[in-house]
């Protein structure tokens, strides 16, 4: 939660704003510090299977769009201030966030079903959506009761180079646009009271070739 209260000041900081959200929101955990630190202005979406859990077939979550609501209306989140969007995320296009007026993402988590496809198509959606300075954040990396994120991620940092990942911590991995990814690094690097940053520059935290920040357990 911290480390999306700081991404984000530091984003609005350099004059980066646009629409944030999730693609697997379950209960809202991660989902309701990223409304709760946007501006008004910038636009929100929840993406879930929420009730049609006959669709879940990785079983890697069971959202629920009546306890999302309930957080929501905890934190002081109206439900207006947010699209809610159900269905199976497989089906989902970079059009369709142009269809539902969204400008591009500031701040994207990932956590919807967990298997090699569905990652994969997440996350390349993700690298369509998002603009230069924006930041996608993806669950479950490294975690050995999901092995198909681990290797949709290693897929993905292959097939594409517009995402960068550049930072993990607390079983979440996260990527910058590689027009930004450097000042992100070294936005970390020296965020140290925030970031306890390891091994940068070594290669036992790399991914596909790029140094990460290793920051926080891996729950």
């Amino acid at each position: 939660i911290e480390y999306v209260k700081v991404f984000t000041r530091r984003q609005h900081e350099l004059g980066i704003y646009g629409t944030v959200g999730e693609i697997g929101v379950h209960h809202g955990k991660f989902l309701i510090p990223i409304l709760g630190n946007a501006l008004t202005s910038e636009p929100a979406i929840a993406m879930d299977l929420f009730e049609d859990q006959e669709s879940n077939l990785a079983k890697s979550g069971f959202g629920s769009k009546l306890e999302l609501l309930r957080n929501l209306e905890a934190c002081g989140i109206p439900e207006n201030s947010i699209r809610l969007a159900g269905g199976n995320s497989m089906h989902l296009t970079a059009s369709d966030f142009t269809q539902w007026g969204l400008p591009a993402f500031r701040m994207l988590s990932i956590d919807g079903g967990h298997t090699l496809e569905i990652t994969l198509h997440d996350l390349m959606v993700a690298s369509c959506v998002v603009r230069d300075g924006g930041l996608v954040v993806l669950d479950d990396f490294p975690n050995p009761s999901w092995i198909g994120v681990s290797e949709a991620l290693m897929h993905f940092a292959h097939a594409q180079d517009r995402l960068v990942p550049f930072m993990h911590g607390y079983n979440k991995i996260w990527f910058a646009t590689k027009s930004h990814v450097q000042q992100w690094l070294e936005f970390v690097a020296d965020e140290s009271d925030v970031f306890t940053c390891q091994d940068m520059h070594g290669s036992r935290r790399a991914v596909a070739g790029h140094a990460l920040c290793f920051t926080g357990p891996v729950k």
